[in-house]
């Protein structure tokens, strides 16, 4: 769940100046080759709040707020179970204040070790790739095109990297979400309070489970004013949220944060250097 612009031109690294950002893509790409994978196909809810794909009538609780939970619960031991996935990634976020433009970049994510691949199809041609435990705990950066086309290191957590970015890489992807989701419910200090609603709807052409949640004041949640969040039906994974927060007189914020995972791809079968930089698909070494 994150979008860092990284340099708008490394020349100013090369400089030592701390500003510049990667420019995001406004329209799908398609990832360098993969290998064969599965592609996600949830199946019909019912007409009910939920289904029993999703929560066995069984285990289902008895109120909204108790099965969201349970999904969120779900969705993440589902997410821990595979391999990772190829989709495109598509956020808009609030940073100091401003509402910035809508971007979009096609990403592999791996869920463990968790490794990341980003490749954009601008005029650039920029990628970015971070893995754990390599490259020396850095994000590798490259442009392919321009006068400074050399791949460069930068801190995960460094004001460069994170310029723009509500969240470091590591914390890119549909599991990071999800435990992002139990912590936004973990800091309230009232779980009864915060409102609930629930219902099937249609998205990205698919069946869903739509969940609205609300938070009356900072003091409830100091973050978040309402997060509307999407659940697939079968394997239960969150395509997409959107999130509110609070201005500084305490009255609600329109967006802070919007994220959204388009044509998903589970177990894609990553070959072995699919997260190195030397991938043949990959510019990092050229």
């Amino acid at each position: 769940m994150l979008n860092w612009k990284i340099l708008s031109i490394f020349g100013m690294v090369v400089f030592a100046s701390a500003a510049g950002a990667f420019h995001w893509l406004t329209a799908p790409q398609e990832l360098p080759q993969a290998n064969q994978h599965t592609t996600l196909r949830p199946v019909a809810p019912s007409l009910t709040v939920t289904s029993d794909d999703a929560i066995p009538a069984a285990d289902r609780p008895a109120t909204p707020m108790d099965e969201y939970r349970l999904l969120l619960d779900r969705a993440e031991d589902y997410l821990q179970s595979t391999e990772g996935y190829t989709a495109t990634f598509i956020r808009q976020v609030r940073k100091d204040g401003e509402l910035l433009d809508r971007e979009q970049v096609a990403i592999k994510i791996r869920h463990d070790p968790f490794a990341v691949y980003m490749k954009w199809q601008d005029d650039d041609g920029q990628e970015a790739l971070y893995a754990d435990g390599e490259n020396d705990g850095k994000v590798l950066a490259r442009r392919s095109r321009g006068f400074f086309r050399n791949t460069i290191k930068l801190d995960p957590t460094s004001r460069m990297a994170m310029e723009d970015s509500r969240y470091p890489i590591y914390e890119l992807g549909m599991l990071e979400l999800v435990r992002n989701a139990k912590e936004a419910l973990s800091a309230c200090p009232d779980i009864d309070a915060i409102g609930c609603e629930a219902e099937p709807a249609q998205f990205d052409g698919q069946p869903t489970l739509r969940y609205t949640i609300t938070f009356d004041s900072p003091e409830l949640q100091p973050v978040y004013s309402k997060c509307v969040i999407y659940f697939t039906i079968e394997n239960p994974m969150p395509l997409q949220i959107t999130s509110d927060g609070w201005k500084e007189d305490g009255s609600p914020q329109e967006l802070i944060e919007h994220y959204h995972y388009q044509n998903v791809q589970m177990n894609p079968g990553f070959a072995p250097d699919e997260f190195k930089p030397e991938h043949e698909a990959y510019a990092f070494r050229r």
